[in-house]
């Protein structure tokens, strides 16, 4: 039943994360939520914390022991992990040249660094269960470039993108499913709100078949593929040579 399932939402402070950690509490399931502040989400859901189906992992999304222990920590109290999804987002610098070391591992820490561990984590509670689900945030940056702007968000969630294929290679004979979901890069008008892109993080956890794996999902409404066509008929008018005028009949 779902009643008994257990999820862990990494990164459960942002808009997306906040919408899924709200929505599986809806569907019943007990949580394990991890961000650096909850404070918001936990007026949010005070009446599930208070019946101690949800649990606060207040940590550094950079602090990966800290992540890990709360995990482990959860997985003792409830008994068991059922859902991993990670939705923590670090956009990161823009440019290229100008991108400093700093930036460049936090960025890399939270998008490919933090899901893998966290993954690490959970997945021995989820094969004790019988399997499991996850659920990657990553972006249709890690496809479709954008120029300057994102592009080491787009490099680590390349990086997650191979490792959901992977995982999905790795963990199919231990029932556990793993796919993602590419966020939109454009305007806000442009893009599907966050609630809609919880409720395709919930459904591949919870309803969608175990026959769907490694699955890599655009949910921007189509905006990348525009966005993507524009810049290229723009840059292709800025660079086109002059046409050679077609010769008279005759000539």
């Amino acid at each position: 039943m779902v009643q008994d399932k257990v999820a862990v939402v990494v990164g459960a402070a942002g808009p997306i994360g906040s919408a899924c950690a709200q929505r599986f509490a809806r569907r019943g399931l007990r949580l394990l939520l991890i961000d650096q502040d909850l404070s918001q989400l936990a007026d949010c859901l005070a009446q599930p914390i208070a019946a101690g189906r949800v649990e606060l992992g207040v940590c550094d999304l950079t602090d990966v022991p800290a992540v890990v222990q709360a995990i482990d920590a959860a997985a003792a109290r409830f008994g068991r992990i059922d859902v991993l999804a990670n939705c923590a987002l670090e956009v990161g610098p823009d440019g290229c040249w100008e991108v400093d070391e700093a930036a460049w591992q936090r960025c890399l820490r939270v998008n490919m660094k933090l899901p893998f561990f966290a993954l690490q984590a959970c997945v021995p509670h989820m094969r004790r269960v019988g399997g499991g689900r996850v659920v990657n945030l990553s972006s249709t940056l890690s496809e479709y470039t954008d120029g300057q702007q994102g592009l080491i968000f787009g490099l680590a969630k390349a990086g997650l993108n191979s490792m959901t294929r992977q995982w999905a290679v790795d963990l199919c004979l231990d029932n556990i499913q793993a796919n993602s979901l590419w966020v939109g890069h454009d305007r806000p008008e442009n893009l599907p709100d966050p609630a809609q892109v919880a409720e395709w993080a919930v459904w591949l956890a919870l309803d969608a078949t175990s026959s769907l794996n490694g699955a890599q999902i655009p949910v921007d409404g189509g905006a990348a593929l525009l966005r993507q066509g524009r810049l290229l008929a723009s840059a292709s008018r800025a660079g086109a040579p002059d046409q050679p005028t077609r010769p008279a009949q005759g000539e």
